[in-house]
């Protein structure tokens, strides 16, 4: 195998802040070995740890590396809910196995081997940096950073209040699918996706900054942060800073990039450069009403002014309606829980329900 480094970049940050477009655009260098949008591999380990408990031997080593090249190619979604795409036994040849197997502990971790099997792919591509954009992969920064000494995190911040726009407008669309009839079963299966709740965006935004948070501190240097109001206003001086500190050129291709706007349930622009546009910012002040962005304030003021949003004032009835979007946020979560058990079954939902207890225990004791 060659001795060349590579550097695995993780792009991280809360859905619907621009971590798509970040990655398309650092996905066009010439260094950057792109792989497949989501893997999803830090956030559910129930993936892999129950078919490769240990990697003690050298078949479960085989298999799991063949395991992760093929999440890497493929993707969580196409492999595991959308079922478009197969593993493939032949993604990983036995001789790179064997390489890969000699340049690892006698018993790696799975994270190890996760990212030696990106490093491969990058070599076999000829490229010095692997690039995985899962958002929720910023709750295991720390983790990611622990586990993979030469990788860096990018995190992009977005304004909590446009955040909840553009789900709100998602949502909006998906309902009047349902209404006419004109919803997919594909989509059908994944309401739960949109669903679209003030309390609980709100707090999970606070939660995915306090946990970027933590990886700055432990890793001083390796965590980079931007904003998306930075990156779509003035995108050539920020993507160049992001080079810069990813030790590569800036090249102008960068900026070309298509646009998908998830809140037109994933449109595409063919035209090249349509990506980077300023339409997005400030939707919030059209699409929520008071009561809604005094709630996410109300919960999200210190982290909003680290981040220079500037703080919406209201009269002193939407400050009550706030009251009242708390109560319906646990009625909706009961119905969300509802529609993932009908749809992805008991098992899946309580291992959602597990999942974020340990947030929202973690959001409470600062941990």
């Amino acid at each position: 195998m060659s001795t060349q480094p590579v550097t695995p970049v993780f792009v991280i940050g809360y859905p619907n802040s621009g971590t798509t477009l970040l990655q398309k655009m650092l996905g066009r260098h010439t260094l950057m070995h792109p792989t497949v949008s989501e893997t999803y591999f830090f956030e559910f380990p129930y993936l892999y740890e129950e078919r490769y408990p240990s990697l003690d031997t050298a078949d479960r080593f085989a298999g799991f590396a063949r395991f992760c090249a093929n999440l890497l190619t493929h993707g969580f979604w196409d492999l595991y809910v959308h079922h478009t795409a197969t593993e493939d036994p032949a993604i990983l040849s036995d001789v790179e196995i064997h390489r890969l197997r000699a340049d690892l502990p006698r018993v790696p971790s799975h994270a190890q081997v996760f990212g030696a099997v990106g490093d491969r792919l990058a070599h076999r591509d000829g490229k010095a940096y692997w690039l995985e954009k899962s958002p929720a992969h910023a709750y295991h920064a720390v983790s990611i950073l622990s586990a993979l000494p030469a990788a860096k995190c990018i995190e992009i911040v977005r304004d909590p209040r446009d955040i909840m726009a553009s789900k709100k407008l998602r949502r909006g669309v998906h309902v009047k699918g349902l209404r006419s009839g004109g919803l997919s079963d594909h989509d059908r299966r994944h309401l739960g996706m949109t669903e679209y709740d003030p309390l609980w965006v709100s707090l999970a935004w606070k939660r995915t900054v306090a946990a970027v948070d933590s990886a700055h501190e432990a890793f001083p240097g390796r965590v980079l942060s931007v904003r998306y109001e930075d990156l779509v206003e003035r995108p050539q001086e920020t993507v160049e800073r992001l080079c810069e500190s990813l030790g590569l050129p800036f090249e102008p291709p960068m900026l070309e990039v298509p646009r998908s706007n998830v809140a037109d349930r994933g449109k595409l622009w063919q035209d090249e450069g349509a990506g980077v546009v300023t339409s997005s910012l400030h939707r919030w002040r059209k699409t929520l009403s008071d009561a809604e962005v005094l709630l996410a304030q109300r919960f999200l003021r210190g982290e909003m002014k680290r981040y220079g949003y500037v703080l919406h004032r209201a009269g002193v009835l939407p400050r009550y309606t706030g009251l009242l979007l708390i109560g319906c946020s646990f009625a909706n979560l009961l119905t969300r829980l509802y529609r993932k058990t009908r749809h992805q079954g008991w098992a899946h939902t309580r291992r959602m329900i597990a999942l974020y207890a340990r947030r929202g225990i973690e959001l409470a004791t600062g941990k």
